[in-house]
This record gives C-alpha cells, sequence and structure tokens, in this order.
C-alpha cells in the first residue's frame, strides 16, 4: 500500500503528464489544421496570401489593413487596367517569369555605373558610382557634376566640374 507522501507524488506526476499530453495534442493538432489549410489552397491563394504578407511585413508605404485584406493582386499590381496599390517599380513574376528575367539580367548590366540627382539649378550631380564599373574606371567621383560625356573605342570620356 502506497504512503500519502506516495499519493501526492503519483496524482502530480499524473497530472504533469496529463497536461504535457494535452499541450503536444494541442501542438499536433494545430500543425495538422495549418498543413490542411494550407494544402487545399490553390496556388493563387497561397500566392495572394504570400503578397498580402510580404506587402505588410516589408513594404515602405503604410497600407491600411482593410485595403490590404481585401486586395487582389489585380489591385496591387493595377493589373486589368486596375490603379496599382503599390508604385511603378513594383512587379511580381511567376516562377517561370522570373526565371526568365534572371537569365536575361545574368552576367551584366547596361549603363556606364554612375546614378545622378538634378540639383537646385538643374545639373546633374553624381550621388553614385557602381564599383567595377566604366565611371569608376574613368575616376567618376560622387559629388562631381557631369557636364556631358562619349566613348571613344575603348574608354569612357567626361567633362566634369566640382562641387
Amino acid at each position: 500500500m502506497d504512503t500519502p507522501l506516495q499519493k501526492d507524488k503519483n496524482q502530480k506526476f499524473s497530472r504533469l503528464l496529463s497536461v504535457l499530453l494535452a499541450v503536444l495534442l494541442f501542438a499536433v493538432s494545430a500543425s495538422l489544421a495549418f498543413l490542411v489549410r494550407y494544402y487545399t489552397q490553390d496556388s493563387a491563394a497561397r500566392t495572394l496570401r504570400w503578397v498580402r504578407t510580404a506587402v505588410k511585413n516589408s513594404y515602405y508605404r503604410e497600407i491600411p489593413e482593410e485595403t490590404l485584406n481585401s486586395a487582389t493582386l489585380d489591385d496591387f499590381f493595377g493589373y486589368n487596367g486596375k490603379t496599382p496599390l503599390l508604385d511603378e517599380y513594383s512587379a511580381y513574376y511567376t516562377a517561370e517569369e522570373y526565371k526568365i528575367v534572371r537569365t536575361q539580367q545574368a552576367g551584366g548590366q547596361s549603363g556606364v555605373g554612375v546614378s545622378f540627382v538634378s540639383d537646385s539649378q538643374g545639373d546633374s550631380k553624381i550621388y553614385r558610382v557602381s564599383g567595377n564599373s566604366p565611371a569608376e574606371a574613368s575616376g567618376l567621383r560622387a559629388g562631381m557634376y557631369l557636364l556631358g560625356f562619349g566613348s571613344d573605342e575603348n574608354n569612357l570620356i567626361y567633362s566634369t566640374k566640382s562641387s
């Protein structure tokens, strides 16, 4: 026969085991519910949910929750003649389209590797020179004003003034 101390230990152990089993059962049920929900949705619905989450967590402008939750892909990107919720530089590609874009961009970019900003007089001021670019190799630096440029067979030729 068990002593009262032994009975108390057995009851505590039984309660702890019951709680642990309940937590485990809840975790398994929640995981299964998520998997069933995820895999029974079509790919378009999963894509839309992913876009909504990405926009909510990462987009630079605030979009009201109500608008975000009711938006379709057409609304986000302005397809089918709709005014887009996102800026003109945002785009969505299917996996196939993205693969094509990445293949087209592989290996190089066009341009000489310089980015401009207009100052108050409308002059083109260099604000960034890309590394390993023709602009960097020719000596252009951020802060210079570009007055004109051209090239011969092998070199970028430019005219600048200091800021």
